[in-house]
């Protein structure tokens, strides 16, 4: 999203370093680590840095692990729709291939914790899991952005008292479209995402509160992918400078 020039830090090169050495066995973002939360997941903020993109808040203890076991946690009444996704769409918590590289083809699955992290209100929205794209091209007279966007038709559920684990099988369930113009179709974007994440959709209100996330378990990357990632200490993208709007 938003303006913001990606680059892999520090911390997502030890990831990749690591994917490379078992690129069969999944990974997972515990959030034991502050760098988890700061260097590599967003949500969209209105009026934050990079025009929304702000990191999500880290918590050193409380997490579904044994102590010590962080999480992160996204504040929703901070949180803005982004105008080429619609009104009542939200951008929880997100990465970039050069953060996490991902194939569903390959492994398409992946699990999430989530909880109340306090007053949370999605109003009248969904917690989601989603996939897209957006191509922005830079230059003097650059055409028209191009853009896609999909989320599973899976709702996801959240603990109230506690940490409720889901388990996503992007294979039982059917992808929906909530934007695109002239963008990639779902196919070619499950193996090679541009972008993913968890995401609330269809809110009919402004949401409020905090949601809490942890144990992000995705699908694993092909060394291909990898290798992109780790390229992508020079890849940058551009957004259009759209000015996020308020949900309705």
């Amino acid at each position: 999203m938003a303006l913001h020039h990606a680059r892999v830090a520090a911390l997502g090169i030890l990831s990749f370093l690591g994917l490379s050495a078992g690129a069969e066995a999944s990974y997972s973002e515990t959030w034991n680590d502050p760098g988890a939360g700061a260097n590599r997941w967003y949500y969209f903020q209105a009026g934050a840095p990079d025009n929304g993109d702000v990191p999500l808040a880290w918590t050193a203890s409380g997490g579904v692990d044994p102590a010590p076991s962080g999480f992160v946690s996204a504040d929703l009444g901070a949180a803005t729709t982004w105008t080429p996704t619609g009104a009542g769409n939200y951008f929880l918590a997100y990465t970039y291939r050069s953060h996490h590289p991902l194939d569903l083809t390959l492994a398409p699955w992946a699990e999430i914790a989530l909880k109340d992290g306090g007053g949370l209100d999605l109003g009248g929205g969904t917690l989601r899991f989603w996939i897209g794209d957006f191509d922005d091209p830079n230059g003097p007279n650059p055409p028209a952005a191009t853009y896609s966007f999909f989320y599973l038709d899976l709702p996801l559920a959240y603990g109230t008292a506690g940490w409720v684990t889901n388990s996503i099988d992007t294979t039982a369930y059917s992808w929906v479209q909530f934007a695109n113009q002239n963008g990639r179709p779902v196919g070619d974007l499950l193996s090679d995402p541009q972008q993913w994440g968890i995401g609330l959709f269809g809110a009919t209100n402004t949401p409020g509160g905090t949601l809490a996330l942890d144990n992000f378990i995705p699908s694993p990357a092909p060394l291909a992918l990898i290798a992109l990632g780790l390229a992508g200490l020079g890849w940058t993208r551009r957004r259009d400078p759209l000015a996020p709007t308020a949900a309705a």
